[in-house]
This record gives structure tokens, C-alpha cells and sequence, in this order.
């Protein structure tokens, strides 16, 4: 009687083995991916939270902007201007009315607006100019970008001849004007 019973634990024991190995086998994957499914889901909560501050930060920006007495508005609007193509080129035609032995206009053309990558609107002038030497190019542009001007003027490129300086010589500039 004490061997059956001694049989009976001894497979009672092997079944609880076998039952808690096959449990381990089986489970194991099931563990893993749940491991990695909760890793994650961490790590897509926490880039959720600093989307969601981003968000916070530009909804304080656009807010800020789109108030007009704020500081950012005032900044921004310093270099927007109301376009209008006769009053720009009057604007040059004026300064080289002014300086008439120094600077002449061969030709202004004005491409059409575009909004760009930072949703500005944006406008180009390519201004074909005659100097009569290069302190009048640098008086030019001087005017053209100066900060208390009517006009707010970027230059994309500027070249010119410094082989004969003291000659008059003729400039290209592509100019760009951000406006409202």
C-alpha cells in the first residue's frame, strides 16, 4: 500500500512539473510580448506627453500672435508691409531721382506673391541698376536695407565686379519683400 501511494505522489509531483514546464513553455512568448507591448506603449505615452506640450507651447504662440498689442505681433508686423507695386517702384525711381549722377534704374520686374515655408507672404523684385562706382552701390544699399525704411528689403544674392571698382558697372539684385 505505501508504494502505490508513494506512486501516486511521484506522478502527482511529475504531472505538477510537467503541467508547470508546459505552462512556462507555452507562456513564455505570451510574457515576452506582453514585455514588449507594454515598453511600447510607454514609450508612445511618452512621446503623446511631449507632443501634447508642444502643442501647448504653439497654441500659446498662435494665441500670442494672433493678438495684436503682443510683443511678438509688433515684431512681425515691423517687417510686413502693405504691397503695392506703384509705391515700390516709385520708392526706387525716388532715390534715383535723388542721386541722378551716381545711380540709374535700367529695369524693375516684380513676380507674383508666394507664401513661403514659414507662411509669410513673399514677394521678388529683381532691380537691373546702373552705379557710377561703388560708393554709390554701397549708399544703395545702404537705403535699400536700412531699419527705419518704409520698406523691409532682403537681398538673396549679391555679386559685382571688384576688378574695376572705380568704373560704373551694373547690377542685378533679386530682392525679396515679406507683406501682409
Amino acid at each position: 500500500m505505501e508504494i502505490s501511494k508513494w506512486n501516486n505522489k511521484s506522478l502527482a509531483y511529475i504531472f505538477i512539473f510537467l503541467s508547470i514546464f508546459l505552462i512556462l513553455f507555452f507562456a513564455k512568448p505570451e510574457y515576452a510580448s506582453l514585455n514588449e507591448n507594454l515598453d511600447t506603449k510607454d514609450a508612445l505615452n511618452s512621446e503623446q506627453d511631449t507632443l501634447k506640450s508642444e502643442n501647448e507651447k504653439l497654441s500659446k504662440i498662435k494665441v500670442e500672435l494672433d493678438d495684436p498689442t503682443s510683443s511678438w505681433s509688433k515684431l512681425i508686423e515691423k517687417y510686413m508691409t502693405d504691397y503695392k507695386e506703384d509705391e515700390i517702384i516709385r520708392y526706387f525711381y525716388d532715390y534715383a531721382q535723388m542721386n541722378k549722377a551716381k545711380v540709374s534704374i535700367s529695369s524693375i520686374s516684380m513676380w507674383d506673391t508666394s507664401v513661403n515655408e514659414l507662411w509669410f507672404k513673399e514677394s521678388t523684385i529683381n532691380l537691373s541698376i546702373n552705379f557710377a562706382n561703388e560708393d554709390a552701390m554701397i549708399s544703395f544699399l545702404w537705403f535699400l536695407l536700412n531699419s527705419d525704411s518704409k520698406y523691409k528689403f532682403f537681398l538673396n544674392t549679391l555679386t559685382y565686379p571688384i576688378d574695376e571698382p572705380k568704373n560704373s558697372f551694373s547690377l542685378s539684385l533679386p530682392i525679396k519683400v515679406f507683406h501682409k
